[in-house]
């Protein structure tokens, strides 16, 4: 064993929605994809994983995901999705051809997962892939990992003490579900987790359905309206007066998306208002307009349009958008270049008003579209509540927003407001919004995974094929 070479560690954040992958030690992912496989209607060619993003046509995609509910079910997809990831060029850049069975992988996986379901992970990446070794925990045990190294830092001095004794709660906003998980000593306290059975796939599903209802009819276009979802929506932080401005007939709100065509428009864009046209034409006329729907449109290419992109907008800017009366987030989601071929009066257009701020509102009100659950806020009280009293104080000071949901624009700053509503007078309330809540887990398994930790936890393949299934590395 001695004379091994060091084993390189491949890192993939198994997500419901998206798979971030790359290797440990690196800032960022390599790959950054949806974890799907999607074949357009009526058409025999099927787009597996990273190759959805550069599909030319994403109108009425037939999608088929190994997730449901946040639990594998389609082993057979999801080898397939793999397969073609760890061929990917992307993952030989700058290091060179790479073998499993000179790697090892470390993977993330369900909160609670189901003892059948590790035992065909650990089959898969063993015998199917051959990997040297494997080491799994649920993403937010690595999300910990991350808030204690001290990036961001720790809001306020009682969750500089949390940070270092382990603690805080994980707010794992995904796309099945959002789970909150609270840790003391680096252990996931199991009898404090609480659940809320609504994600990004629901919140994409309810926009569908209401924009199908008051507008077009969106039903088959489950992968184009996470697009619109991800470049438009936003949360309030007044939503009886924000619905009374959106009521105006000059509504400081609505957005225009234009649909693709599949000639000249190929993944549709966000139509710029009047006030960006005419500050973008101030700040440099035409070529600056050009310039900016550029950028943008290598954005929603690159990342394909869903959450997969690997930016993050700031929720921050994206309040002082609403000040401005033009509606969360638009600022740092500029619209993507205009076609320039084809004529204006062919374009197919969705209008949008109050779904933008009305649909993200189901993460605080779950009970508005009759999910008989409490919010993410109350939550996270639950979460504490459940816990000894004695970690209260360390519990309510380090409470960290991880996941793609957490990417809209507006979330932290309401999330905060009423969480520091429930919480005892006498307890500060931290609350920690990484710059990027969907890559955060994977920042921490890549510090993780470039440690002698990795090595003492993870289980070799000879270790697999001596002791079988069930007995592999795992938090």
């Amino acid at each position: 064993m001695a004379s091994q070479q060091p084993q390189r560690v491949l890192v993939m954040d198994n997500g419901a929605g998206n798979i971030k992958l790359g290797w440990a030690g690196e800032d960022k992912p390599r790959m950054v994809f949806p974890n799907c496989t999607a074949k357009p209607k009526g058409e025999r060619q099927v787009y597996v994983g990273d190759a959805l993003l550069d599909a030319k046509d994403i109108m009425s995609l037939n999608m088929r995901r190994p997730f449901d509910r946040g639990y594998m079910v389609q082993w057979d997809v999801e080898k397939e999705i793999w397969a073609r990831a760890f061929k990917s060029a992307k993952l030989s850049e700058g290091r060179g051809r790479w073998d499993p069975a000179s790697a090892g992988l470390l993977l993330t996986e369900p909160i609670f997962n189901f003892p059948a379901v590790q035992a065909a992970t650990e089959e898969m990446v063993f015998e199917q892939f051959g990997f040297r070794s494997l080491f799994t925990a649920p993403a937010p045990w690595f999300s910990l990992n991350a808030a204690c190294s001290g990036a961001p830092p720790p809001p306020n001095a009682t969750a500089r003490s949390a940070a270092a004794a382990g603690c805080g709660v994980i707010v794992d906003a995904g796309f099945s579900a959002c789970n909150v998980v609270p840790f003391f000593n680096g252990q996931l306290l199991s009898g404090g987790v609480q659940r809320l059975n609504l994600g990004g796939k629901a919140l994409t599903n309810l926009l569908k359905e209401t924009v199908s209802y008051r507008s077009l009819n969106m039903a088959e276009e489950a992968y184009l309206m996470e697009t619109v979802k991800d470049a438009l929506c936003w949360v309030s932080q007044d939503v009886r007066g924000d619905l009374k401005r959106a009521k105006a007939r000059a509504s400081p709100f609505r957005r225009e998306y234009v649909l693709p065509d599949g000639v000249h428009n190929l993944r549709g864009y966000v139509r710029p208002t009047p006030a960006e046209e005419a500050a973008a034409a101030a700040a440099g006329g035409e070529a600056a307009v050009a310039a900016a729907g550029g950028q943008q449109q290598q954005r929603q290419d690159g990342g394909g349009g869903g959450a997969a992109a690997e930016g993050t907008e700031g929720a921050a800017a994206g309040q002082q958008r609403q000040a401005e009366g033009q509606g969360q987030g638009d600022q740092q989601r500029p619209a993507p270049a205009r076609p320039r071929g084809g004529a204006a009066a062919a374009e197919q257009v969705l209008v949008l008003n109050n779904e933008l701020f009305m649909v993200p509102e189901a993460l605080f009100r779950p009970t508005d579209i009759g999910l008989q659950q409490a919010g993410l806020p109350e939550a996270v009280a639950a979460a504490v509540a459940a816990c000894h009293p004695a970690l209260a104080p360390l519990l309510w000071s380090n409470v960290v927003l991880t996941g793609g949901c957490c990417r809209l624009p507006g979330l932290a700053e309401r999330f905060g407001g009423e969480l520091r509503s429930l919480a005892p007078d006498d307890f500060e309330v931290g609350v920690v919004a990484p710059q990027d809540p969907d890559l955060f887990a994977w920042r921490g398994a890549s510090r993780f995974g470039a440690t002698q930790q990795y090595a003492a936890a993870a289980t070799t393949r000879q270790q697999y094929l001596e002791n079988g299934p069930g007995n592999t590395g795992r938090r």
